[in-house]
């Protein structure tokens, strides 16, 4: 066949033939019309005459087509613009919530097992989803439990389970306000109470509940209902800190107590909050202020804190986002506190606004791990750990005044350590390996047996070294907070054997550490608000004489006496000084051949000759022995009697050899009288 083109038009006849013309044929002939022309009007004309002259049947056939094609085009035009006419809605409509443990479906509550089989279902009086459900925990902020919260921090909301595989809480009231809850037994089709409040218990079978008549209990739902709390307290809650045993909060004549699921009370009534609570201590909340106790009511912490958890026997306390770590005393563990970087104090879990978990938060974990306390801290990313060796509480617990905690020796006005008035940071740590343990490496100087004690609540002494044969002892200003001056050695002239020592001016012999007066001695007076040198360290040796005088040798090898202030008794002598009488103002000396002399204190002899022996017992006169024989003199140096000059001895026991009394003086040879001297003159000699 031809490519021709074979369009083609037929024309109906007036006797209903048909004949086909040629498209080409009738373009080919075609002209625009002029619609003002007589032609053009003529043709309108002859139109309208034709189809007044056309059959009736034809005209019917004509307008069909027309109507036909008109559909079309409608059709077609919805078509392309989209608008469809919808179909009309069923007045009842199908609906079904799918839930975690339920469906409802059309006015039905189906409940599902772990397997989303149905094993019960209850008929709602209210057919709407969002009037018929089962219903919702409480949420009970007073207790420090675990916070499950959206990034806005509102609370996550959790529907209660189906108990025992029969237990179902239902909510179904046509009003919001009304918040009555129904305990339904699905298997035997029966409602069993109605209550207004529904709380977690103790575990997955426990529930604390707020019946009719506003009143708490708890009802144990396995195989039945078991009322275990009787419904008769103002307050119950659950603490989910404590997992041991089944412990309550409750409220009953306006106190708060700590009960377990048989009702009976474990702690005294406490007039606060109660927060949470361990095996040995409760916390209290107070309009945001914790405090702790103990379970017989009595407060162990002086001060009032943000937040308190507990870890076994210890005290977590957080103040000013600083964590504290307290003994079962009050006594702080770390006093200068652990800096906090959020205050998610309790566990938080977030979710997003489709309940869907995304993280853990909380700003500090802390546990304990034999003898150590171990602390994290979380600062956005990072973690910062510590570590507490809770020895250190026992060995402080002995020791008044003093705690020595982390390294550092932390100093108390009072012996109950409450208030604290400095620290001093050990160069080298105390090994505290038991509660035995003494401060072995950082401690108070000791003098002889004796600590040396806080001096006018101020300055101490610290022994700070690893070398048990050479102190290494500072002299620390707890105000000031540094070290004034270091030491090898010193005498505090203080035998009390009390921590706290007050006084207008103690006065310290010490041997220096420092420089240049490396091992030389000097004297301290330490007042109320000063430290002062009263003797220079320039000496070889101080040593106390008592309390109001000190015997010092110089380097060049000379002796003399000074008061407290520093200022010269005697003279210089080249002599050591072994005797000093302030009233007489004798000095009595000694040789390198142990030979004793006396001077006064200007450095004038007194004696003209040395003595083995010089007594001073009595106040009239002086007795000097050498060679066996005796003088008795004057404290001015003359001769005391006639005959009083080199008196016979017969022993070299002097002690032993002579007897005076007010008038004389009596020899003995063994037990025999050998001569009476009399003071006056008078008497004989006898053979």
């Amino acid at each position: 066949m031809d490519n021709e083109d074979t369009t083609k038009v037929f024309e109906v006849s007036e006797e209903g033939n048909t004949e086909m013309l040629d498209v080409e044929e009738i373009e080919e002939n075609a002209e625009e019309p002029d619609i003002f022309s007589e032609e053009y009007k003529e043709t309108k004309k002859s139109l309208k005459d034709k189809w007044n002259n056309l059959s009736k049947k034809k005209k019917i056939i004509i307008i069909v087509a027309a109507i036909i094609v008109l559909i079309g085009i409608v059709v077609g035009v919805l078509l392309l613009t989209g608008k469809e006419e919808k179909p009309k809605v069923k007045e009842e409509e199908i609906v079904i919530v799918e839930n975690q443990n339920y469906r409802y479906e059309n006015g039905v509550l189906k409940f599902l097992d772990k397997d989303k089989k149905e094993i019960g279902e209850y008929k709602c009086k209210n057919k709407n989803e969002n009037k018929c459900y089962l219903a919702y925990f409480d949420v009970d902020d007073s207790v420090d439990n675990t916070k499950y919260v959206h990034e806005d921090k509102s609370a996550v909301e959790f529907q209660t389970p189906i108990v025992d595989d029969k237990y179902v809480f239902v909510y179904d009231n046509p009003k919001e306000t009304d918040i009555t809850i129904t305990l339904y037994n699905f298997k035997d089709n029966k409602s069993e109470d109605y209550y207004t409040v529904i709380k977690k218990g103790s575990d997955d079978y426990s529930f604390i509940l707020k019946d009719s008549n506003s009143k708490f209990g708890l009802l144990y739902l396995k195989d039945g209902v078991n009322k275990k709390i009787d419904f008769k307290y103002d307050y119950l809650g659950y603490y989910d800190g404590y997992k041991n045993d089944k412990r309550y909060i409750a409220i009953k004549d306006y106190k708060y107590y700590v009960i377990d699921d048989s009702e009976k009370e474990l702690s005294k009534p406490l007039s606060d909050q109660i927060a949470g609570f361990n095996n040995k201590y409760i916390k209290t909340n107070s309009n945001g202020k914790y405090n702790a106790y103990d379970y017989e009511g009595n407060k162990i912490t002086t001060n009032s804190y943000d937040f308190i958890t507990f870890v076994d026997e210890y005290i977590v306390a957080i103040s000013n986002n600083l964590m504290y770590i307290m003994d079962s005393k009050g006594t702080n563990l770390n006093v200068d506190g652990y800096k906090l970087y959020n205050n998610l104090y309790n566990r938080t879990y977030f979710y997003d606004d489709d309940n869907k978990f995304i993280e853990i938060k909380n700003s500090f974990e802390v546990t304990k791990v034999g003898n150590n306390i171990n602390i994290v801290i979380y600062d956005e990313d990072e973690e910062k750990k510590y570590t507490i060796n809770a020895l250190e509480a026992l060995v402080n617990s002995n020791i008044e005044y003093i705690s020595y905690i982390e390294g550092k020796l932390y100093f108390y006005s009072d012996s109950d350590k409450s208030t604290l008035i400095g620290n001093y940071t050990c160069k080298n740590k105390n090994t505290i390996s038991s509660k035995d343990s003494t401060l072995d490496n950082c401690f108070l100087a000791k003098t002889g047996s004796n600590y040396t004690p806080i001096i006018n609540g101020r300055y101490v002494f610290i022994n700070d070294t690893l070398d048990k044969n050479n102190q290494a002892i500072a002299l620390y200003d707890l105000q000031q907070g540094k070290v004034l001056a270091n030491y090898l050695k010193l005498d505090t002239g203080i035998d009390s054997e009390e921590r706290f020592y007050s006084t207008e001016k103690a006065i310290i012999i010490a041997q220096s550490s420092n420089g240049d007066h490396y091992g030389k001695y000097g004297m301290i007076a330490i007042g109320k608000n000063e430290v002062t040198k009263p003797l220079e360290f320039t000496f070889d040796s101080i040593r106390r004489w008592s309390s109001s005088a000190m015997l010092a040798k110089k380097s060049n090898g000379t002796y003399a006496m000074f008061n407290n202030n520093g200022e010269p008794l005697t003279s210089e002598f080249g002599y050591e000084i072994i005797f000093y009488d302030p009233v007489k103002k004798i000095v009595e000396v000694k040789n390198n051949k142990k030979k004793v002399k006396l001077f006064n204190t200007e450095g004038i002899s007194i004696t003209d000759k040395w003595y083995e022996e010089i007594s001073l017992d009595s106040t009239d006169f002086i007795l000097g022995f050498a060679n066996k024989k005796m003088d008795i003199l004057n404290y001015d140096g003359s001769k005391y009697c006639d005959k009083c000059l080199n008196i016979d001895l017969f022993t070299d026991d002097y002690s032993k050899g002579y007897n005076i009394d007010d008038e004389k003086v009596t020899t003995y040879n063994g037990k025999t009288v050998v001569e009476e001297i009399y003071f006056n003159g008078e008497g004989e000699v006898e053979e």
